[in-house]
């Protein structure tokens, strides 16, 4: 029969992407199975250096704080964790993969999304499962239950940001959202729990807005070469940040002027890392303009830069995840008010794109969208502003225009 267990331990992964005993490193969080011939060639490495080198081994205990004292080895660790709990008293006692603990579910849960999804996904679950942590003190998921919910949706209404401001209706929406994904996975839904159609936050649903010409004309002026370039790369793909932000040479096919989204090994400042796109269908290819790709490849040309190298890097020659602030930045100098943001440019191409008379899957398949009805509400805004439509329309209430008059 195999056994798993859960402990954390002082570790880092090298360039391979193995896991290695680091005295420097954070407190990981691994599971192991304990069967026979399960466990892994990094985990008896680690045990010997934990043993050589002072590193240790942490259990989870019920209340989910982690064991003291750090245990030397893990036979030690593995040895607390499997004591009598009938003699020991529940709250104090360790136990080795407590079936249902809060704490250890969430850790599980997110070394999921850390292996299969973005960094950015990431987060955003890491950070809305903390805030669920910070409102509910129950230590069991068996335990949670619709009251504990309510008052997550209670403690997100009325938590402040840093600027004191409280939290957009999105951002509420989309953290009790990441929370009930969690649930989920966990065996427990929101539904088993009672949660109500009427308990959920309303998801406000922004409103198409496109730069206009006078505006893109003010920005592309304002801007310096480089500035320029990253707008009208933004402008002309669709891409959102992140997928522009870790574009590389090798992604561009210069003959046909194809950028390419996809999983890749970039090669950075700090060693290799792996990146991937938001979700699978983000995965795409898009037609660019001829003009930007030629200026595009003349930088590449002018840099000496290799196909794995990124177009967009930061000084360090890693990704450079701070392009809004460019666009923020080239605002300020074209004295634009009112929404500037690097998503705008992605609902410009989509809008133009609609504009020119390409249909919704093909614009679809463009921007890596799976729900058509994103671009349907584009779809609409820009039928309803063409004059054969709008003619169309009023032209039912003809007979009845000078009624009365």
């Amino acid at each position: 029969m195999t056994k798993t267990i859960y402990y954390r331990m002082r570790a880092s992964k090298n360039n391979k992407g193995d896991w290695i005993a680091d005295q420097q490193g954070a407190w990981q969080y691994l599971s192991v199975n304990e069967g026979k011939g399960k466990r892994p060639e990094w985990l008896k490495i680690a045990e010997k250096q934990a043993a050589d080198g002072g590193r240790g081994f942490q259990f989870r205990l019920r209340n989910g704080a982690w064991s003291e004292p750090v245990y030397r080895t893990i036979a030690a660790a593995r040895e607390a964790a499997n004591a009598d709990t009938k003699k020991t008293p529940a709250q104090t006692s360790i136990a080795a993969g407590i079936v249902g603990g809060l704490a250890i579910q969430i850790d599980r849960y997110l070394s999921e999304i850390q292996a299969n999804k973005s960094h950015k996904t990431y987060l955003a679950y890491a950070n809305s499962l903390a805030l669920f942590q910070e409102s509910c003190r129950k230590s069991d998921v068996a335990d949670v239950n619709r009251s504990d919910i309510l008052n997550f949706k209670l403690y997100l209404t009325n938590r402040k940001l840093d600027d004191g401001e409280k939290m957009s209706a999105r951002a509420c929406f989309n953290n009790f959202l990441n929370v009930s994904v969690f649930f989920k996975w966990a065996g427990r839904s929101f539904i088993s729990m009672g949660i109500k159609k009427s308990d959920w936050f309303h998801k406000p649903e922004r409103e198409p807005e496109a730069y206009t010409e006078e505006e893109m004309n003010a920005l592309f002026k304002a801007a310096d070469d480089n500035e320029r370039l990253i707008l009208k790369s933004f402008l002309n793909s669709g891409f959102r940040s992140g997928e522009l932000a870790h574009l590389t040479y090798g992604d561009i096919d210069s003959q046909y002027s194809i950028w390419k989204v996809r999983p890749k090994t970039l090669a950075l400042s700090d060693g290799r890392r792996e990146w991937k796109p938001k979700t699978q269908e983000s995965q795409r290819e898009v037609a660019v303009h001829p003009g930007l790709t030629k200026k595009i490849m003349a930088r590449k040309k002018a840099l000496g830069a290799s196909d794995d190298d990124l177009i967009f890097a930061n000084r360090e020659g890693n990704p450079d995840n701070h392009l809004l602030r460019i666009v923020k930045r080239v605002a300020k100098k074209a004295r634009l008010t009112g929404r500037v943001d690097d998503h705008k440019f992605r609902s410009t191409a989509i809008t133009l794109w609609l504009q020119a008379g390409h249909t919704v899957p093909d614009v679809m398949r463009w921007v890596g969208h799976v729900d058509p009805k994103t671009i349907l509400r584009y779809a609409e805004k820009v039928n309803l502003r063409r004059d054969e439509t709008r003619k169309r329309i009023t032209k039912t209430f003809d007979a009845f225009a000078s009624m009365g008059d």
